[in-house]
């Protein structure tokens, strides 16, 4: 328990606006899965958005900034890919017209914009210190040393 409080203590607010994000790729990740219409789907869009979340979520325990950026590039690729799956329905589509009343145009738009909001921010926290600068936190890897050694 006391190493739980002593890692938090270390961790400023960008840190848990981070954390808020990776769980909505999560939750982003299960509504795209639920919301998957037939021959419209990315499994490693699905993935890459766990798989950056967790790893930040992991990561962060060593070296925050290390962990922000591995969900940034998790979900560029993820968005890349996203962007290939859906690129033969909407470019098929776009010579008869885009009909944005359809709902699984609506499902991919939404989608679209989620994943390129929770990329941006997350490319932001890549960039941005996580950690308090006081003199009296404890460093990330003095931290993880600590607990591996059984003093904390």
């Amino acid at each position: 328990m006391n190493f739980i409080k002593r890692y938090f203590e270390n961790r400023n607010t960008a840190f848990f606006i981070a954390l808020a994000v990776a769980a909505a790729a999560i939750i982003t990740s299960i509504v795209y899965a639920a919301l998957w219409t037939d021959g419209i789907r990315s499994v490693g869009t699905l993935i890459l958005m766990i798989v950056g979340a967790l790893a930040f979520v992991g990561l962060s325990a060593v070296n925050a900034r290390t962990g922000a950026a591995v969900m940034a590039v998790c979900d560029w690729v993820a968005l890349g890919l996203y962007i290939y799956s859906v690129y033969n329905y909407v470019f098929s589509r776009a010579i008869s017209g885009l009909d944005f009343t359809d709902p699984t145009m609506r499902k991919m738009i939404a989608f679209a914009v989620v994943t390129v909001v929770l990329t941006i921010l997350s490319n932001v926290f890549a960039w941005t210190p996580l950690c308090k600068k006081n003199k009296n936190a404890v460093s990330d890897a003095t931290t993880a040393t600590e607990a591996k050694n059984g003093k904390i």
